[in-house]
């Protein structure tokens, strides 16, 4: 019953990262194993029944409160900012850390494979494959020609472009196969574990289900060449989701039947243990000592979750207004004027759910043209973020630049040269938070999680200031027009934005 409670309210308090969690498995193919990962861990929990059963229970409950405190204010910060990765690390947190307050660390080390087995039910793996995925790219480009080329196939590789006769395939961020990984990996942990013996075999298992899963997608890409090299047509829609499961449905028939090479090839010797008359000894349950702490442990974690869902659950940001509507910011700054107001649409850089935004385009006597888009959110939730994953193409390219206002002030902003459609664009952008510039986007959603605990308010505006990149233009002059055009309206952005 105690267990039941337990379990309950947990649920109640990450109800909303669980959901998020599900949300992710559900949307992204990439992750759609994260319904098999609690499955799984909880039937190696059941494997060391046993094991479990012979430990006395020793709860740790200053550790084991830390955790669960340190994952409950992670939870509360992801939820506020917005941030839905925190909110689910801090389930992973959560976990573990429960385990030690209620049973000790001796649970805890028998349950380390199940605890740790969890991480890959969450995206956490992301930032790891975005910085590898070029790299692939290029790798898979470069395996599947010269295989290409030992089967007499004419062709040409250009970076991550593959030249054939019938056409130009390339192998974009979705094709590099890294994202397959993850789940080729998922599946080859217990794989190992329930199907192996012995810790240099399993490891070694694992590392082999990695170079089936990169060479499988070479073997993809070569696939889709030949198709297209004999004439026929390049796939999309649902057949192009489905060649890359090939990746993972292929890579995971290898590794069952490799698992099963290896259990023939290197069979585990039995190794019984015999008393001294020679006879079997089979496992005898030890002595349970008391259970010390148990209950008042419980009853701690049973609270802090309680009063930690309740906050969650009355939390209710406050909405911030603009000082003056958007719509009126000036037409005309400093030897600026505005030639043509645009809809948002139109603005390869613009927020999803801003409250107040405009896009505008300023030209001055020179005929220079540039663009101005400023997104304001009076309050922000899971799924209306000031920082989203819609604007990848500006963070990924970003570095930091400072300008001096010529207040003897000094501002860091963002500058990034971003490709978007047929066009590349020079830009120069940042987020303003109660009076606050801020660049950096990590730091963004540290200042508005701090503001939605303290204050409630959680509002923000993002500031784009771009144009058109011509290949003649001088970069550093236009950065430099840029950089004037922003002390020209810096001023007038803050007299319309709260500064507090």
């Amino acid at each position: 019953m105690m267990s039941v409670l337990l379990i309950a309210v947990a649920v109640f308090t990450y109800f909303g990262a669980i959901s998020l969690m599900v949300k992710t498995w559900m949307s992204r193919n990439t992750y759609s194993h994260g319904f098999l990962i609690p499955m799984i861990s909880l039937y190696l929990v059941w494997l060391d029944r046993e094991r479990l059963k012979d430990l006395p229970i020793r709860p740790s409950i200053i550790g084991g409160m830390l955790g669960v405190l340190a994952s409950c204010l992670l939870l509360i910060t992801g939820m506020v900012s917005g941030v839905s990765m925190v909110q689910q690390i801090s389930l992973l947190i959560l976990i573990p850390s429960v385990i030690l307050a209620l049973f000790g660390p001796g649970y805890l080390k028998v349950l380390a494979l199940p605890v740790t087995y969890l991480i890959f039910m969450v995206p956490i793996l992301d930032v790891l494959i975005t910085r590898i995925q070029w790299p692939f790219q290029i790798l898979t480009a470069t395996m599947a020609v010269n295989i290409l080329n030992i089967l007499g196939v004419p062709v040409f590789l250009s970076n991550q472009l593959i030249e054939l006769p019938s056409g130009t395939l390339e192998v974009a961020k979705a094709c590099s196969g890294v994202q397959y990984l993850v789940s080729i990996t998922a599946v080859a942990i217990p794989l190992a574990y329930f199907s192996l013996h012995g810790t240099i075999r399993r490891v070694g298992f694992v590392l082999i289900a990695i170079v089936v899963g990169i060479m499988t997608n070479w073997l993809r890409v070569v696939l889709i060449a030949l198709w297209s090299y004999m004439g026929g047509a390049v796939l999309h829609g649902p057949m192009h989701i489905f060649q890359g499961l090939f990746v993972s449905i292929f890579g995971f028939i290898v590794l069952f039947f490799i698992s099963i090479f290896i259990k023939k090839a290197f069979p585990t010797p039995t190794i019984t243990t015999k008393d001294v008359a020679g006879n079997e000894v089979t496992n005898v349950a030890m002595p349970v000592p008391q259970i010390n702490g148990f209950r008042k442990a419980w009853a701690i974690t049973f609270i802090v979750l309680l009063g930690v869902g309740g906050y969650i659950y009355l939390y209710k940001e406050k909405p911030v207004a603009l000082k003056v509507p958007l719509e009126w910011f000036s037409p005309r700054i400093h030897g600026w004027w505005v030639e043509k107001n645009l809809d948002s649409i139109d603005v390869p850089f613009a927020v999803v759910g801003a409250d107040e935004e405009i896009h505008r385009i300023y030209v001055n006597p020179s005929g220079r043209k540039l663009h101005l888009y400023i997104g304001y959110f009076e309050s922000q939730h899971q799924g209306k973020e000031l920082i989203h994953y819609t604007l990848d193409s500006l963070y990924s390219n970003t570095k930091e630049i400072k300008i001096d206002l010529n207040d003897s002030k000094y501002v860091t902003i963002n500058n990034a040269i971003v490709r978007s459609g047929k066009h590349r664009y020079m830009t120069l952008y940042w987020h303003e938070l109660n009076g606050r510039t801020v660049a950096n986007r990590y730091h963004a959603k540290v200042i508005t999680a701090i503001d939605g605990i303290i204050k409630g308010k959680t509002n923000g505006a993002l500031v784009v200031v771009y144009s058109v990149l011509d290949p003649q233009d001088d970069r550093e002059k236009l950065l430099n027009v840029h950089i004037e055009f922003i002390k020209a309206i810096n001023r007038s952005i803050k007299e319309y934005l709260p500064s507090t």
